[in-house]
């Protein structure tokens, strides 16, 4: 809004208002002082500019999005600690002390919650990360190792797989979550209140309400995560316990995670000055953020879609045989379901 109040542009509004009488030319000491006030006043503008941005929710980020979503009871979703249990096999009657450090591979760690005993060769014990996050969230058999030896503990290992983590709630998502909030009449039980209590459920980005799917006083809530994916069972439960704590008198709320519509995508694609691999990621990311951004809005996959973003990547000069979901129409998607990015398959032209 005020781009125009530059330096240069204050200082020369401040000289042509300093009078007849008086010199300006450069060097003068009306020049001189005029350029330091004209700094400082740009300064002010450029304030002025962002206050006026952080007023909307649209431009607040931060503490200031915090402050606005806070206005209608809204607080950022902190995320939460990925959970499960791990083996520890060894020699009997060696003691897993609580606070053992246990780690995958890649060196995502987490801590034992209790003390366990080491007893027929093995003990189990409950695990949590050491910080909130869904990286956290992994599959069977990945934690593999012990931070530091712990004489007579031999191996570690988790038979099911590690779940319930979560981020903490992006700005994006907690602006669109306030935007749904101050959009939709939300009262008394209806469609929108449903959705207002389950947005509130730490690792749920949106949800799709169905009132009556089963009969008079039943409720459906399909939930999906924070990247539109699937979610695990663990924020199915937390999202059903919180509704039934909101919910009317009466109503049977049954909450379901949607199903993944795997999408699978594969192209030959000649290049400029680029590296196969860059365009790649590049692809995933905009095929990822597409799909983001229909789920529970949309029920096809565009193949045009996918050929029109595949053509927008930098240094993709011209592409051949894109296959989605090996055919070369539009993908439809279940009511139910969300689409979810399986693979990507690029190769260079000959």
């Amino acid at each position: 809004m005020f781009e125009n109040k530059t330096p240069d542009a204050l200082r020369e509004e401040i000289l042509k208002n300093t009078g007849a009488e008086v010199s300006t030319i450069e060097g003068s000491f009306a020049s001189d002082m005029a350029a330091p006030i004209a700094l400082e006043l740009s300064k002010v503008y450029g304030e002025i500019d962002r206050a006026l941005t952080v007023m909307f929710v649209d431009g607040a980020e931060g503490d200031y999005l915090d402050s606005r979503a806070g206005e209608y009871g809204l607080e950022r979703k902190a995320g939460t600690m990925a959970a499960g249990e791990v083996t520890f096999s060894g020699t009997d009657g060696t003691v897993i002390p609580t606070g053992t450090v246990v780690m995958t591979e890649d060196g995502l760690r987490y801590t034992t919650d209790e003390a366990a005993e080491i007893e027929n060769g093995t003990a189990e014990a409950q695990i949590t990360a050491i910080e909130v996050g869904a990286a956290y969230n992994v599959p069977a058999e990945q934690v593999v190792r012990l931070y530091r030896n712990l004489q007579g503990a031999d191996e570690v290992i988790n038979q099911a797989p590690i779940i319930g983590g979560t981020d903490t709630e992006t700005d994006e998502a907690l602006r669109a979550r306030l935007l749904v909030r101050m959009r939709t009449p939300a009262t008394s039980g209806n469609v929108y209140h449903y959705m207002n209590w389950a947005l509130e459920v730490n690792g749920v980005g949106a949800a799709k309400v169905t009132p009556l799917w089963d009969g008079p006083g039943t409720v459906r809530v399909l939930v999906v995560g924070n990247n539109h994916e699937p979610v695990d069972a663990t924020v199915v439960q937390e999202c059903s316990a919180h509704i039934a704590e909101q919910r009317p008198i009466g109503a049977d709320v049954t909450v379901l995670s949607a199903a993944a519509e795997q999408i699978t995508v594969a192209a030959e694609v000649e290049l400029g000055n680029t590296m196969l691999e860059d365009v790649q990621a590049a692809f995933e990311e905009a095929i990822s953020k597409y799909l983001r951004s229909i789920a529970f809005k949309e029920y096809t996959v565009s193949y045009n879609r996918i050929a029109y973003l595949l053509m927008g990547l930098e240094g993709v000069l011209d592409y051949s045989n894109l296959l989605v979901n090996n055919d070369t129409v539009t993908v439809q998607i279940g009511a139910d379901s969300v689409p979810v990015l399986a693979e990507v398959v690029l190769s260079a032209a000959d």
